[in-house]
């Protein structure tokens, strides 16, 4: 067969072993980033409806803007489907895959430090490629729908490598012009500025560049060595790493007020890191689908050296890692090119900056490293005639273990209970799975299977108050489910424990879901709670978080909704705007009251601050609607 016969049959394989999954729902941040945006649900005729859908993502600082792009417009084409928007991430996949083995293909055969014969450089691309494809790992990136940003940073990121690696070959003996360096530079930043605008930590491909060029190029330029080269790519590998440094050292504010809302510290988090990459590796190079999870809030916070033991086992083992990478230096630079590749594309999410410990689709990009080195170990080591066994075997072995957990990701209830029975001590899958049986509760008719479903999710909620007695979430949504279902049941005293958790333990993005659920509980007359007792739960939180306008805004929401104190709630409003002067969520909040109050002029001076405060005017169509 030829390479292009190999490469067609690799990627329809790829698609044979993922078509289970395509089929499965949106699942966790899908919903709330895209089945519950309203601005992509818009007029494709209307050029301001693209607008407000491409600026609709609040994550990340820049929006995530082309990400954003290709979802507004698969819903302008199709409407609200997973499985075209998982098609399309699959898609992104198999192009990400091509990529790569064109870009390995000439990167080892070319580069002055590896120059492989074509041959071996074009096997040991296409065997990286088909591992990386086909591992299983690449599910909960490829399957989970809003990942699409991670994976289109990816893509962006490989194919910035491909082209410098391209132009940078050429000038090896002849060098290059003005002209030629200039369209290779807009080249890059295209490519960087493609990567960051789908998601920020495309913003690494610049350390890869220099790990290419500093350890790959050798600073060779137009037959000659230039040293200098060499010295800034070899700087500039650690740009990444001291730019987070800097800036905690610059904003420490900003860093902490962050953490002040995280259970762990940053020197606990950066301990934690350490073993989380080794978990990464582990679940890259042994693809067992039971240790795979959406989440992994299960693994132990490393709280010292020794708290757990593995911790410090788990940075000795790093540094030697490091340290035999550089050993080898002076006999191979692959090694040493793909310990680097790896560890640089976590150089944003696995250090200081206050994100969740542990996801998978962070090591997306990173895995290539580990695919390549798996590789090059292999054929350094194997004779030649063992080359073929091997590749099939670990074939095989993948795309079982693909395929099982495609099945498993083609049903959101089959994904939820695998995850339950091999990592009960998860909070969060026992939330989202006691979440999803209450979602089903809501969308049967039939009344004695509704109350089956509750009666699980409350069993469960229960249980997660076993692994975190002050779950705020869990607390909230049993006050929800006895108070709408179970009205006859004794008082649990949940009020009490949420109180209690309120000011023993820092409040997450989660709780303050929570909070909303609890206001719309007690509007809904499901929860009864005297009013004195809310407001001594939101004021603490209050003085708690004073920079946080969300506590005021929902006790002007309790307020407010009911009409029972239109002045109280517009007081609240206008506390919440003292505390975050650039909320357009609270200037038509404000709107809607003065609306109700009938004070119309008011209503639109709140109107266009709102305007002057949200760019893609979302937040003006929803303060207008009280006007109409």
């Amino acid at each position: 067969m030829t390479n292009r016969s190999w490469l067609l049959a690799s990627g329809a394989l790829c698609v044979l072993l993922y078509a289970p999954g395509l089929f499965g729902q949106f699942t966790f941040d899908s919903v709330t980033s895209l089945v519950r945006n309203q601005a992509l649900d818009f007029d494709p005729s209307s050029f301001q409806g693209w607008v407000n859908a491409i600026y609709s993502s609040t994550a990340g600082p820049l929006g995530r803007l082309l990400s954003m792009f290709t979802f507004a417009l698969s819903h302008a084409l199709f409407g609200q489907s997973a499985l075209v928007e998982k098609s399309i991430n699959l898609g992104i996949h198999l192009a990400t895959a091509y990529a790569l083995y064109r870009w390995l293909s000439l990167l080892l055969s070319r580069a002055p430090a590896l120059r492989m014969d074509e041959s071996a450089a074009s096997r040991y691309a296409f065997f990286a490629a088909l591992l990386w494809l086909l591992n299983p790992l690449q599910v909960s990136t490829v399957l989970y729908a809003v990942q699409r940003m991670e994976q289109l940073s990816a893509l962006f990121v490989v194919c910035g490598l491909w082209f410098y690696t391209r132009q940078r070959c050429r000038w090896l003996q002849r060098g290059a012009d003005a002209e030629e360096l200039s369209r290779t530079l807009l080249g890059v930043l295209l490519f960087a500025l493609a990567a960051i605008f789908s998601k920020e930590d495309g913003i690494l491909l610049f350390g890869l560049l220099a790990l290419v060029e500093g350890l790959l190029f050798e600073g060779r330029y137009a037959g000659q060595v230039q040293r200098r080269v060499v010295y800034v790519a070899t700087a500039a590998c650690l740009l990444p790493a001291l730019g987070i440094l800097l800036l905690a050292a610059i904003e420490p504010d900003w860093l902490m007020q962050r953490y002040s809302w995280r259970s762990e510290t940053p020197s606990e988090r950066l301990l934690t890191q350490a073993r989380v990459l080794w978990h990464y590796v582990g679940w890259f190079y042994w693809p067992d689908v039971s240790r795979m999870s959406l989440f992994h809030d299960d693994i132990a916070l490393s709280r010292g050296w020794l708290a757990p033991w593995t911790t410090a086992l788990a940075v000795f083992a790093w540094l030697a890692v490091v340290a035999a990478s550089l050993a080898l230096l002076k006999r191979s630079r692959l090694p040493s090119f793909c310990v680097g590749f790896f560890l640089i594309t976590h150089a944003l999410e696995s250090t200081i900056v206050p994100l969740d410990l542990v996801y998978e689709h962070r090591s997306y990009l990173g895995n290539i490293g580990l695919a390549l080195i798996l590789v090059a170990t292999a054929g350094h080591y194997l004779p030649r005639a063992a080359w073929k066994p091997a590749v099939a075997l670990v074939t095989l072995v993948m795309s079982a273990c693909l395929l099982w957990r495609s099945v498993l990701w083609g049903d959101e209830l089959r994904l939820y209970e695998a995850q339950l029975r091999h990592h009960p001590q998860s909070e969060r899958t026992v939330y989202y799975y006691a979440n999803l049986r209450m979602r089903m509760a809501d969308e049967v008719d039939d009344e004695t299977l509704a109350r089956e479903h509750v009666l699980a999710a409350r069993r469960y909620f229960q249980y997660l108050l076993t692994l975190d007695p002050m779950h705020f979430p869990a607390l909230a949504t049993l006050m929800y489910i006895d108070g709408r279902w179970f009205a006859g049941l004794p008082d649990g005293g949940w009020y009490e424990q949420l109180l209690n958790a309120s000011r023993e333990r820092p409040m997450e993005p989660s709780d303050h879901n929570a909070l909303d659920l609890l206001v719309r509980c007690i509007l809904a007359a499901y929860c009864q709670v005297p009013e004195p007792r809310l407001l001594e739960l939101l004021e603490s939180l209050a003085q708690r978080y004073p920079q946080d306008p969300r506590y005021p805004l929902l006790l002007a929401r309790y307020f407010g909704e009911t009409g029972r104190d239109l002045a109280r709630a517009v007081q609240f409003t206008r506390r919440g705007i003292a505390v975050s002067p650039g909320s357009a969520t609270a200037y038509y909040q404000l709107a809607g009251w003065r609306v109700a109050q009938g004070q119309r002029a008011e209503a639109a001076g709140a109107i266009g601050e709102t305007l002057r405060r949200d760019m893609s005017m979302q937040s003006l169509l929803r303060a207008s609607e009280g006007l109409r």
